[in-house]
């Protein structure tokens, strides 16, 4: 046989994870408890069920409509008849044998729809007919009430018109209709009457009998005392009780539906619902990028020290700018243009608010200053800032739909109508360079935006808050490249004859056209006499200037025309050739510059040797009088 608190597996009832976020509705009223196991565990008539495990207190949504058991353990019916259990550390568990429940009672017991007693998958025989059950008493339709020990039903008397029953050892007590309370034990022949005007009762401390009286009234009836009855001072209106699994612990309903404890220690205490007392907007990335999705959830703090984080709901939230973000599904948001926005939610009557700000990585082009205004490019000016533009050539109109805002614009025109009134602005619509564009100033008059022109850089800020976006002019670009090359730019435009470099053809003219800044390094670009267009490899500033302040790499000079040199000469030079007869000049023209050299003179000889490479590939040329007279390799 099964029993409710050795249960490995029973869960906590919730429709959300326990660990993460859930959409939820804020409600029309307050919620009121239908049902209380303990102080901290107890059903709202919005199915919310507030329950303690070893995370803490939480917030659960389910589907119960009763509950029964104790803070550390129980089950529950859900309003499709399933009953599903919890417990303190465990994960859910459904019971799909319980079906056709009529009544769920503690550890395991339950009543059945045809009257059948059940105790979780097994059946109690010899009980039939049963309409109530409370723990291990059992009421039959026409009175029998059974007191079940070990799993086997006692008859232990008839009442016709009984409507409860309560067994506490080897006591009975029984409630019929007109209110009734009598007391059953065997060793006593007749039952003892306690009182006459009861509505509800149930066993409580030891041995005593806490009595709802039909007035709202809470009495306490001791055993030991003959059930002398005594009033519990300042308890009124009560209408419904519940035992604790606590021997000393009750809870009562007052007809205005609040509940309270009952306790021989601590006396009454009400149990309140826990309320949200404050509401923290949370906003996974509040500075992100166009076409980015992040979340946004509402972190509710309650009177109870619980927080619970849920996704808000559309009509509890407020976007000032929607034109910038929107909802797309899974709770998320996508961000749709450049701004900043406000993001308010308001439920349970307060609120809570966030900014979003959103910047524009890479600036837009084609801004212009012309006769003091600025102007922006109207299409992507505002696309990027979230609006829809449609433009009308026929017409030279231009409709842009901006969040809930109608923008109407027209080429020639300095009147621009936002939502139906005029606004004059101070440069007409035009056409510049191909693109329309429009005054900047309307920004500010529709967003508020501030409009700044950067006339060294020559392009426009525009901030709306604390975002903002760049837009540059036809001659940012040029001004940008000017201030990464530096020194560099006094390169652009000059000749020069290759030497030695990237295995070009020697002594062949080139022009640089252009150098081209690669993040930290350049690229140099020429133009040969050809006409064909030659790129350097990726180098640093100092490797250009090298390269072409060395005349081992590029000269500055045309060397057919400052040597006059023969086409036979001329030939082994660019092959990097040397031979007997050539002159020092024409050495270091074919070789260049020697690792080390060493003369003699004795008379009218001069003796010279130059020595290039070493160890095994070491060669010699010696020259005798400035020609070259023997060679060495």
């Amino acid at each position: 046989m099964k029993r409710l608190l050795s249960l490995t597996v029973v869960a906590l009832l919730l429709t959300l994870c326990t660990a993460g976020i859930v959409s939820a509705s804020s409600p029309a009223s307050k919620p009121k408890i239908v049902s209380v196991i303990d102080s901290g565990t107890f059903l709202l008539d919005d199915g919310t069920f507030w329950k303690t495990d070893h995370h803490g207190l939480r917030k659960n949504r389910s589907s119960f409509v009763t509950i029964e058991g104790s803070g550390m353990a129980g089950w529950g019916l859900t309003d499709n008849g399933k009953v599903i259990s919890w417990n303190y550390s465990s994960g859910k568990a459904e019971y799909p044998y319980m079906t056709d429940v009529a009544q769920l009672s503690r550890d395991g017991w339950w009543l059945k729809k045809d009257g059948t007693v059940w105790n979780f998958d097994e059946k109690i025989e010899g009980l039939s007919n049963i309409t109530y059950i409370n723990g291990n008493a059992a009421l039959s339709s026409n009175g029998d009430v059974y007191s079940i020990e070990a799993g086997s039903p006692n008859l232990v008397v008839t009442i016709p018109n009984a409507v409860s029953a309560h067994v506490y050892m080897d006591d009975t007590i029984v409630v019929d209709k007109e209110g009734t309370v009598t007391h059953h034990f065997f060793l006593n022949k007749e039952p003892l009457t306690v009182t006459t005007d009861a509505v509800d009762v149930m066993w409580f401390g030891s041995r005593q009998l806490l009595i709802t009286k039909k007035d709202g009234s809470v009495w306490v009836a001791d055993q030991s005392l003959g059930f002398q009855m005594k009033q519990i001072q300042d308890m009124k209106d009560i209408v419904k009780m519940y035992s604790s699994k606590s021997e000393n612990l009750a809870f009562l309903q007052n007809k205005n539906g609040s509940w309270f404890s009952y306790s021989i220690y601590d006396g009454i205490k009400e149990i309140k619902v826990p309320e949200v007392k404050a509401l923290k907007l949370i906003v996974t990335r509040t500075t992100p990028k166009v076409g980015d999705h992040f979340l946004i959830a509402v972190e509710e703090q309650y009177t109870n020290g619980y927080t619970h984080k849920r996704y808000p709901n559309k009509d509890e939230l407020v976007i000032d700018q929607p034109q910038l973000i929107e909802r797309v599904p899974d709770n998320k948001f996508k961000v749709r243009g450049v701004g900043e926005t406000g993001v308010k939610i308001t439920a349970h009557g307060l609120s809570s608010q966030a900014k979003i700000s959103v910047s524009l990585d890479e600036p837009l082009q084609n801004a212009i200053q012309k006769d003091g205004v600025v102007y922006l490019p109207l299409k992507s000016v505002f696309q990027t800032i979230g609006g829809k533009v449609t433009s009308n050539p026929s017409t030279k109109e231009h409709h842009i739909q901006l969040g809930s805002k109608k923008i109407k614009l027209k080429s020639g025109s300095k009147v621009a109508t936002v939502d139906g009134k005029a606004y004059t602005m101070k440069g007409v619509v035009q056409t510049a360079g191909g693109t329309t564009v429009f005054p900047a100033e309307l920004l500010k008059h529709i967003l508020q935006a501030n409009i700044s022109w950067d006339n060294g850089w020559k392009e426009v800020t525009i901030k709306f808050g604390s975002a903002k976006m760049i837009v540059q002019s036809d001659e940012t670009a040029k001004i940008e490249k000017r201030e990464q090359l530096g020194d560099l730019v006094k390169y652009i435009g000059k000749s020069y004859w290759i030497n030695h470099f990237q295995s070009w053809e020697r002594f062949n003219k080139v022009t640089i056209t252009d150098i081209v800044p690669i993040d930290s390094h350049f690229i140099i670009v020429f133009k040969h006499a050809n006409g064909k267009t030659l790129q350097s490899y990726e180098m640093s500033a100092s490797k250009v200037e090298q390269l072409l302040t060395d005349s081992y790499y590029f000269m500055n000079y045309d060397p057919y025309k400052r040597y006059k040199w023969s086409k036979s000469v001329w030939e082994k030079i660019k092959n990097e050739k040397v031979s007997t007869g050539m002159t020092k000049e024409q050495v270091l023209m074919s070789w260049g510059q020697p690792r080390n050299t060493s003369y003699i003179t004795g008379g009218n000889i001069t003796v010279e040797s130059w020595g290039y490479g070493s160890g095994s590939s070491l060669s010699i040329i010696t020259f005798t009088n400035g020609k070259v007279t023997g060679i060495y390799q």
